[in-house]
């Protein structure tokens, strides 16, 4: 189990289980984003110039799975 965190307070989980058979397989559970922080990952401000201002946003809470196999040519 692995918990991460970043500058913008973001925390996230990452569960893996690996070796679930003979060709080590992998499968992992995680989550981003946790407690659905709404955070800017960039803006500008224009000014009173042109009047408006632009802003990104980060992702949202983020929930997945994913299936790992390596293949091997033996």
């Amino acid at each position: 189990v692995r918990v991460v965190g970043n500058t913008q307070g973001l925390s996230g989980t990452t569960i893996t289980i690996r070796g679930l058979g003979q060709e080590d397989p992998q499968a992992a559970a995680f989550a981003r984003n946790l407690f659905d922080r709404k955070y800017r990952t960039y803006g500008i401000d224009f000014g009173p110039l042109f009047g408006f201002s632009s802003n990104v946003y980060g992702d949202p809470r983020t929930f997945g799975l994913q299936l790992t196999y390596n293949f091997s040519a033996s």
